[in-house]
């Protein structure tokens, strides 16, 4: 008897849960676990046996009612973590009588909505915890409101507040929420454990996609598809980012710096340093070099201290990586000494060039309608697309320089911010969550300099966004509470 595909998928897929399941019971000892793997279940059963999108959406909204009633804020946040990146983000558009568009329901908005759209309005009213109370609050706003306002350029009022809602719903409550939320290092230790554990997941279900050749979700009946991208005779994973290969492989190298903490709060020593094996393999599977770039900064700010000593370990992974199948695809896919791939080089090139063109008719504050320009159209590829492949490029075409500035004025807010705090604390704890933020901003911020920001990748930036904020406003209490001593 043949199965049909969306019930072979949904069976490895559970498969895939199940052992996440057990491997993180192994590392951490948690029985909470079981709740969130059931949690898990009930979601992809139902993505994959809903009838139509929303049916699902139906399930999803009385099934988050039902679980987070009653539960801490904290635990709230957690479960939105938990489901983020469990399926597709998969969307219907939502119209006004007459076919307008008002806006897109997706998979990741419902969720916001249901979650994190209650914690906001109950953190909004907080005296010590609304707008603006916190220090990295203007540099977030001023760059969301600049981007509302120049939205009314060439376009209809509608859609002008169509994109302004979806920023808002997309980057600003995962933002407003998670900095709200998080008080001390217990809980970003709660809260690293959630995203792990889904990480751990999806780094099972990459190796298995190019280890089997068979990408997974695309029998998905309330939003398959797939798009088979192989380099060097491998097929490149994506999991549940939507066909998006490089911003899987970032997904990896941020939840690693998560580890990082998680494995100091917990044992002090690598004890589970065959997670983040797991995790750097679940990354190469992508087969993209921006990652692996994102990965070596990552691992070189975190153990610069201690590099002298790691260097055994390093060179014995380096010679198994590079006798492996996925060394040698990336070692040939390398600019300048590869010999795979090196069309995308000369793309990326082609991208700059051409933005650079089309930025200096509208250099302070970009253009709504970029892509619609002669350079951009000669960058249109065989797939029908036009991708930036720069995430800074991408923001000051749409926003100018204006707008670059506001959003690299975030990164360096925080970046300040962060290494004041972390070098001016005495708590063991806190000194090491700050390395790690410090560490994977730095990381992404090379990372989206080869990437357009597509897929979970902008909600994995703001969710960053949010743990950096709170951590300054936690540092900053607990220096004011000792000078007061």
């Amino acid at each position: 008897m043949i199965l049909p595909l969306f019930i072979k998928e949904y069976v490895v897929i559970i498969g895939l849960i199940v052992i996440a399941t057990i491997v993180f019971y192994f590392f951490f000892k948690d029985k909470i676990i079981m709740n969130w793997a059931l949690v898990c279940l009930f979601v992809v059963t139902a993505a994959y046996f809903s009838i139509n999108i929303w049916i699902f959406f139906t399930i999803l909204f009385f099934l988050i009612i039902i679980l987070l009633h009653k539960k801490s804020n904290l635990t709230k946040l957690g479960y939105f973590f938990l489901l983020l990146p469990l399926i597709p983000n998969v969307a219907e558009v939502i119209r006004l009588p007459g076919a307008i568009p008002l806006f897109t329901l997706s998979y990741s908005r419902m969720l916001s909505l249901c979650i994190l759209f209650p914690l906001f309005l109950f953190y909004s009213t907080h005296p010590k915890k609304r707008i603006f109370s916190y220090k990295i609050d203007k540099y977030v706003i001023a760059f969301l409101t600049l981007a509302f306002f120049l939205g009314f350029r060439d376009t209809t009022f509608t859609n002008t507040f169509r994109m302004g809602f979806e920023n808002f719903v997309d980057y600003f409550l995962p933002y407003f929420v998670i900095s709200r939320t998080v008080n001390k290092a217990e809980d970003f230790k709660k809260l690293f454990y959630f995203l792990i554990f889904i990480a751990l997941f999806l780094a099972l279900l990459s190796i298995f996609e190019t280890a089997k050749r068979w990408h997974m979700y695309e029998g998905l009946p309330i939003g398959g598809g797939s798009y088979y991208a192989a380099r060097g005779g491998l097929l490149r994973a994506y999991g549940s980012f939507d066909g998006n290969t490089i911003p899987f492989g970032m997904y990896f190298c941020i939840m690693a710096a998560f580890l990082f903490f998680i494995n100091y709060f917990n044992f002090g020593k690598l004890k589970v340093g065959w997670l983040t094996i797991i995790f750097f393999i679940a990354m190469l599977c992508t087969l993209s070099r921006g990652p692996i770039v994102g990965y070596a900064v990552l691992f070189l700010l975190m153990f610069k201290s201690k590099l002298f000593k790691l260097i055994p370990i390093v060179l014995v992974i380096l010679v198994l990586f590079f006798v492996s199948p996925l060394g040698k695809v990336t070692i040939s896919s390398l600019p300048f000494i590869g010999t795979k791939d090196q069309g995308t080089i000369t793309y990326r090139q082609r991208v700059l060039t051409n933005s650079i063109e089309v930025i200096k008719r509208s250099p302070l504050t970009g253009s709504n309608t970029y892509l619609q320009e002669p350079e951009m159209e000669e960058l249109r590829t065989g797939q029908n697309i036009i991708d930036i492949l720069n995430a800074y490029v991408q923001i000051a075409l749409s926003t100018g320089i204006i707008g670059l500035i506001l959003y690299l004025s975030i990164f360096i807010s925080i970046l300040i911010n962060l290494w004041r705090r972390y070098l001016h604390t005495y708590i063991n704890q806190i000194i090491m969550l700050g390395k790690v933020l410090f560490s994977v901003t730095i990381a992404s911020m090379v990372m989206i300099s080869t990437v357009s920001l597509i897929s979970l990748l902008p909600h994995y930036i703001w969710i960053l966004f949010g743990f950096c904020a709170g951590y300054i406003h936690m540092a900053a209490s607990f220096k004011d509470k000792s000078l007061s001593h």
